[in-house]
């Protein structure tokens, strides 16, 4: 693990670039293992989150249990980590569908195939 005081690309060069969040202005969805070897609790909650504009931030969740390889090959990733994700994206589109003069789009398609939970 490569330990550094700041956010750097750590891509094969001499001097890494640091990365500048005060630039990112589009919301951000993060989720982390509490158990991840590769990033820590720390690293996510003291540096990363107040790294970033507060409000990008859309999603926070922390999984108490996931280590970094658990949200591609865990066994329970599709019902903890991709369902939400997939239901929050619909629902974001939805709701900018909704506000458009669009009478049928997504929601719609969604909501006829069980893919829509608005909760």
């Amino acid at each position: 693990m490569v330990v550094a005081p700041m956010f750097m690309s750590f891509e094969f060069q001499p001097t890494p670039p640091i990365y500048d969040f005060s630039k990112v202005t589009v919301p951000v969805h993060i989720y982390w293992g509490a158990k991840d070897w590769l990033v820590s609790d720390e690293d996510i909650e003291s540096r990363l989150i107040p790294a970033l504009n507060g409000t990008t931030i859309e999603t926070r969740r922390k999984f108490t249990d996931y280590n970094h390889f658990d949200f591609v090959w865990g066994t329970t990733a599709a019902k903890d980590v991709y369902s939400p994700i997939i239901n929050d994206v619909i629902q974001m589109e939805a709701a900018k569908l909704e506000s458009s003069t669009c009478t049928i789009g997504l929601p719609v398609y969604a909501q006829s195939r069980g893919l829509l939970r608005i909760t």
